[in-house]
């Protein structure tokens, strides 16, 4: 199955960085790098527990992040959401809960984003 990716730009209180995004479905929360985190400095909220995709369990950071997403070149969509940091991740992922927020789901089949029900 094809990846989609798309430009995500991040902001946080020293301001915003665009970055190629992996559109993750099987993703709940959307993870940052040290990178972005350290570029863009995000509203620190705390610690959470999360699953990994192997199924182990470990703590991260979470943040409070401004994104914003352009489609197709045009129609932007921007939220306020939260988002894990992950530090042995060389990518971002934007998950589930901040594509719902955005009305946005990926399409496999062009390996783009595409709007959910018109929005």
């Amino acid at each position: 199955m094809p990846r989609v990716y798309e430009k995500i730009i991040y902001k946080g209180q020293k301001g915003e960085i665009e970055v190629n995004t992996l559109i993750n479905s099987g993703a709940d929360l959307t993870i940052l790098t040290q990178e972005i985190v350290e570029k863009i400095d995000p509203e620190y909220i705390g610690e959470c527990d999360v699953e990994t995709a192997d199924g182990r369990w470990s703590t991260a950071k979470l943040y409070k992040v401004g994104i914003k997403i352009y489609i197709l070149n045009r129609k932007i969509r921007k939220t306020i959401g939260e988002a894990i940091l992950l530090t042995r991740k060389s990518y971002s992922i934007l998950g589930v809960e901040t594509m719902e927020k955005l009305h946005i789901i990926p399409d496999v089949e062009t390996g783009r984003v595409i709007l959910k029900n018109n929005r």
